[in-house]
């Protein structure tokens, strides 16, 4: 979200008011909300307008094979590592480390497979 520096806090619609305290505070805010914001009041959220716009002109073929690789990496990844589940992790903390160096991993074969898929098209993770 983006605060012009010319304007007053209380300058600003009562909707970006809000989401503003909500960040900082560092509280959740609702889906809709937000996307009401966004509709409303795009002028405040321009990163994101543009990062809608860009992922809006990919076509849908290109998704659909992102989504199909993923799920293939995902089910892969749960297949060599299955979790053990939270409540094991925190009985068993010397652990967690472990699964957390794995989980890191995965994440970055996963942004791999994210730019090889849209960073022609301008997004990057």
């Amino acid at each position: 979200m983006t605060i012009p520096d010319d304007k007053d806090f209380f300058e600003l619609p009562d909707i970006i008011q809000f989401l503003y305290i909500q960040w900082l505070g560092e509280m959740p805010v609702g889906a809709s909300t937000y996307e009401k914001a966004i509709k409303e009041y795009p002028e405040y959220f321009p990163e994101e307008v543009e990062y809608r716009r860009k992922w809006n002109a990919i076509p849908q073929a290109v998704k659909d094979q992102y989504n199909k690789e993923s799920g293939e990496l995902f089910q892969a990844e749960q297949e060599a590592n299955p979790s053990k589940g939270l409540l094991y992790y925190c009985q068993h903390p010397e652990e967690w480390e472990e699964r957390s160096t794995i989980y890191e991993e995965f994440s970055k074969k996963e942004d791999e497979l994210f730019n090889k898929h849209f960073s022609k098209y301008g997004l990057t993770r």
